[in-house]
């Protein structure tokens, strides 16, 4: 399932479980990711912006080295797992959000496109939070 970004553009009513397409000039010159690819940071609930969030210390990794080459990616229902990294390759990067905008928004992303990531060789396995999943209006529901 997937949108056309820019036809979404500055609407707060984004509905971020679903994706947006990236065309491969996206990922050549991914400029400006904020609305069309990432949330505004505004709209990120706040334990994403915590650095101590799994799904943020799963995109540290991903920043630090690369992920391991047998890690899993479990897709939540109707997610096309390449289209989503797609979007994520595009969001991290852009040059117009700051560092710490796209870890959260990342982190984000990948809750809403993932049930959970398991890294065998390390046996490390991040899991989403498994809450039904709606838009954002940028209020936390206060759970961790």
């Amino acid at each position: 399932m997937a949108v056309d970004p820019h036809e979404r553009t500055g609407d707060p009513t984004i509905d971020w479980r679903l994706i947006r397409e990236v065309t491969d000039a996206d990922l050549a010159f991914p400029a400006e990711a904020i609305d069309h690819f990432l949330p505004p940071y505004d709209y990120i609930p706040e334990k994403f912006k915590d650095r101590m969030h799994p799904y943020r210390q799963l995109v540290e990794t991903m920043w630090g080295g690369g992920l391991p080459e047998d890690s899993e990616w479990d897709t939540r229902d109707g997610i096309d797992g390449d289209k989503a990294f797609r979007q994520i390759r595009a969001c991290m990067g852009s040059y117009q959000p700051s560092h710490q905008h796209k870890e959260a928004g990342v982190a984000y992303l990948i809750d809403n496109f993932f049930k959970s990531v398991r890294f065998p060789s390390d046996d490390q396995k991040f899991e989403g939070t498994g809450e039904p999943l709606k838009p954002t209006t940028g209020q936390d529901d206060g759970k961790a």
